[in-house]
C-alpha cells in the first residue's frame, strides 16, 4: 500500500506540475480565488442543511471515514474539488483506484493541511 501511495503521490505531483504550466499560460482564463472561495462557503452551508431522504433529494450516500477527509469547513470541499477533478482527468496505472485515491489525498491534507 505504501508503494501505491508513492506511486500516486507522484503522480498528483505530475498533475500539479502540468496544470500549473496550463494556468501560468492561459490568456484567456483565470480562477478568481475570491470567487472560488465564496462559492465554496457556499455549497459548504448549503450541504451542511442536507439531510438523507429529504424530499425532493436525492439519497445521500454514507461518509466512508476510512476513505475520505473531513473537518466540517472549507479543506472539506477543498479536497472534495480535488479528489473530484483527479478522479475524473486520469489514472496514472492499472489497478488503482478511486478509494486508493481518495486515501492518498486524505493523508496529503493531514500530513499538510495547505497542500491544496
Amino acid at each position: 500500500i505504501f508503494f501505491r501511495f508513492l506511486l500516486m503521490s507522484n503522480a498528483v505531483q505530475k498533475v500539479h506540475d502540468t496544470t500549473k504550466w496550463v494556468v501560468d499560460q492561459a490568456t484567456h482564463v483565470r480562477i478568481c480565488d475570491q470567487a472560488l472561495q465564496s462559492v465554496a462557503k457556499d455549497l459548504a452551508q448549503v450541504c451542511s442543511t442536507l439531510k438523507p431522504g429529504s424530499e425532493g433529494l436525492l439519497p445521500i450516500a454514507e461518509w466512508d471515514w476510512d476513505v475520505h477527509f473531513f473537518d466540517g469547513n472549507d479543506l472539506t470541499v477543498q479536497y472534495l474539488l480535488v479528489l473530484d477533478a483527479l478522479n475524473f482527468c486520469f489514472w496514472p496505472e492499472d489497478g488503482l483506484e478511486y478509494d486508493d485515491l481518495a486515501r492518498a489525498l486524505k493523508k496529503a491534507v493531514l500530513d499538510d493541511p495547505t497542500v491544496f
